[in-house]
């Protein structure tokens, strides 16, 4: 007999609404994330003449996961895994005609084989973004994706922010399986403590985690609403020059009261002549606000100023870079749009600690892109307070 959770529906009925190519599930612990998608996989098998791929990082990855539950995915429809199953070259076919492929991604190059209709990448944060592109550059119709959230990874800094009209993010925990007994809600919620430890806001809430050596623990990805901006009463905004590495030019602002910064839009470009970068600024700009811009580039804010934007260089002096990282890392919360700041929003996930010789996080930070972060903590000069700790 079927058992379908919370988490099938949601897939299926995104999947029937033909609105997506991206369905993403990011989930907790014994969400059937999973399982589900597999359920939905053979449900579209079973009518359909198409060409599916289930991809994972190897083989013993898909034997330990994907092929150890569809057995009793295949049982739940009457269906006689074993009967359909080619072990030579691992794949299932179907009366429909359609096809199932296992394909393990331990080789890259299998990444540039065959296409197909639809693609499922079980496990993504294990699989290079590099590997990935030529899988969906060669996916016709839609791609399903599912991870356990331990960290931010390519489907948050470049999938979503690429493609926000065609992408969905299933968040998916425990309580979506209504299929699990006592014991088992039991033993995922012994892991609760406080409700703030870290595995438990992974495995748990299915809620993005906090990797190791971090710069910023404090990010949050969200769409932030046209009315929000409405009320921005203050903007700060904020120039990091640039040509072979990016100009940026940074709008956000400032919730004193609660200690939340919202980054809200961005100019992310190299190459742009002085004369270009004026012509995209210009429109964007805040006209009650001026822009703090790094002093390292006396030239290039005095063309500005001529030319009538109300722009004064950063005040760097030794230990400024340190000071603003600290000031950024004490905030709250630092909410940046996915859509308007993707770039942006990719620097301040990302941005680990340097290594020392042994492979120790040591109280630095790399000088490599930062171009946003660094317009941020322009930006905000005039807010920073002296002797922040």
């Amino acid at each position: 007999m079927l058992k379908l959770t919370k988490t099938f529906y949601k897939n299926a009925d995104a999947y029937i609404s033909q609105k997506y190519r991206y369905i993403i599930n990011q989930g907790g612990s014994s969400s059937s994330k999973t399982f589900s998608l597999l359920q939905l996989l053979t449900t579209i098998a079973l009518n359909n003449k198409l060409t599916i791929d289930i991809v994972s990082e190897s083989m013993p990855h898909l034997k330990r996961g994907v092929l150890r539950d569809l057995p009793i995915v295949f049982e739940q429809f009457g269906l006689n895994f074993e009967a359909m199953l080619n072990r030579s070259d691992y794949f299932l076919k179907f009366n429909s005609g359609a096809k199932i492929n296992f394909i393990a991604l331990d080789n890259p190059g299998k990444a540039r084989g065959s296409r197909r209709d639809i693609l499922f990448v079980n496990e993504a944060n294990l699989i290079p973004y590099e590997t990935v592109q030529q899988l969906f550059i060669r996916t016709r119709k839609t791609i399903f994706i599912d991870y356990n959230p331990t960290k931010a990874f390519w489907v948050h800094t470049d999938t979503i922010p690429q493609n926000p009209n065609n992408s969905l993010l299933i968040k998916s925990t425990y309580l979506d399986n209504q299929f699990l007994n006592e014991i088992e809600i039991a033993e995922i919620e012994s892991h609760k403590g406080d409700g703030n430890n870290n595995f438990w806001r992974v495995y748990g809430l299915g809620e993005l985690g906090i990797a190791e050596g971090l710069v910023f623990e404090n990010v949050e990805s969200r769409n932030i609403l046209d009315e929000e901006i409405e009320r921005f009463d203050v903007v700060y905004q904020g120039i990091d020059w640039g040509y072979i590495h990016p100009f940026v030019f940074i709008k956000c602002y400032l919730d004193n009261d609660r200690k939340i910064l919202y980054v809200f839009d961005e100019i992310y470009e190299k190459h742009l002549s002085l004369a270009k970068s004026m012509e995209l600024v210009r429109p964007k700009l805040n006209p009650y606000s001026e822009i703090i811009a790094d002093s390292a580039n006396p030239q290039s804010i005095g063309d500005f100023w001529d030319n009538g934007f109300d722009i004064y260089p950063a005040h760097k002096s030794p230990g400024s870079r340190d000071f603003g990282y600290r000031y950024l890392q004490s905030l709250n919360k630092i909410v940046i749009d996915p859509i308007r700041c993707p770039n942006t929003l990719k620097e301040f996930l990302t941005m680990e600690y340097l290594k020392d010789k042994d492979g120790n996080y040591i109280n630095d930070y790399p000088k490599i892109n930062d171009d946003g972060i660094d317009a941020t903590r322009y930006a905000l000069e005039r807010a920073m307070p002296y002797g922040i700790k």
